[in-house]
């Protein structure tokens, strides 16, 4: 039998599930998308004209917790005018991840995979991707999208640089079939692009920038009264003005994907408690377990929140691709041409 507790804990966790599938089409998110169904159609055009495509790749750069991966998921999932369902013959967009210190190699049998190719017998990169420029061939894919691309030029200190460049350069240039690219990263991905002179003379950047009120105050008391609503709550005064949301934008280091986990968590002690209004206690609440802080170092409680350092209090945004080994790295590439 069911304990009431768990019971609570499980409906919670329902809920939760269902707020983080709500995505905010931010002014970043509609210039992304307009660019990528820009490039989407034309090369659809010049396919149709049997011209030959000039593929662009679109890089898309913000810190971590930015919201970069969910941007590149609504692109690759949920456009109606883009196909991405893999059972079917033809598909517009592959979309990948590249995990910390991955090789160009696993990183193309990932692709393959997500494809749904069989088990590829290749043992080298070479023989990998050019399978992959057949089966993109194939499937008619217009788009490759890889997230973290830092992670795949930049894995292991940086002894890929060239490989991992030079790999980008020949899916834009495919001697049969062209792809266009988005590359999602840190901000460190565009300086790392440079490197190449063919990828970068054909990409076009687009920066996620920081949470402003001059640019987003206005805009967060509707979205945080559509998450609350979502989840049958409403929101109580103390949500209401500038005061909370600078310290909402300070407590997610001005980060848009973290400022919207903020509030999709700051529902969760709301429901767990059976409240039925969204108060500041419940973002202290989590701001307690994430930061792991007394309620005097609190950005959401404490009158001085500005000179809390939250960026120190939390280490899981932690910027893998530091700056001093990315210098480094991006200095004996220079000097040594590897």
């Amino acid at each position: 039998m069911t304990e009431p507790g768990a019971k609570k804990f499980q409906d919670t966790a329902a809920t939760i599930a269902k707020l983080k599938k709500v995505f905010v089409k931010t002014p970043t998110f509609l210039r992304l998308r307009d660019q990528f169904l820009e490039l989407h159609y034309q090369r659809l055009a010049d396919l149709s004209e049997g011209n030959s495509s000039d593929c662009t790749a679109l890089l898309l750069t913000g810190p971590p917790g930015s919201g970069k991966t969910l941007m590149t998921k609504q692109l690759a999932m949920n456009l109606p005018e883009v196909r991405s369902d893999k059972s079917c013959r033809h598909i517009d967009v592959v979309r990948v991840r590249a995990p910390a210190k991955t090789t160009v190699l696993n990183l193309g049998k990932q692709i393959l995979g997500e494809m749904g190719y069989p088990h590829s017998k290749a043992s080298n990169q070479f023989e990998i991707w050019d399978q992959i420029e057949k089966q993109f061939q194939q499937r008619q894919v217009k788009f490759l999208i890889i997230d973290e691309t830092h992670d795949l030029i930049f894995n292991h200190q940086g002894r890929e640089i060239l490989t991992a460049l030079s790999t980008l350069k020949s899916v834009l240039n495919g001697m049969n079939w062209p792809v266009n690219l988005l590359l999602a990263g840190t901000p460190e991905l565009a300086e790392l692009v440079t490197l190449n002179g063919e990828v970068n003379r054909r990409k076009e950047i687009i920066e996620i920038p920081k949470l402003s009120w001059v640019q987003d105050g206005d805009n967060f008391q509707p979205i945080l009264q559509h998450i609350a609503s979502k989840a049958g709550l409403g929101i109580s005064p103390d949500l209401e003005g500038e005061d909370f949301v600078f310290r909402l934008f300070h407590a997610a280091q001005h980060k848009p994907g973290l400022a919207f986990k903020f509030i999709v968590e700051a529902v969760r002690p709301c429901l767990n408690d059976g409240r039925q209004i969204l108060t500041r206690e419940h973002f202290a609440q989590y701001a307690r377990k994430k930061f792991n802080c007394l309620d005097g170092l609190n950005p959401f409680l404490s009158p001085d929140f500005r000179d809390i350092s939250v960026s120190e209090q939390t280490k899981e945004e932690e910027n893998s691709l530091t700056r001093i080994a990315l210098q480094r790295a991006l200095a004996r590439w220079k000097a040594n041409g590897s």
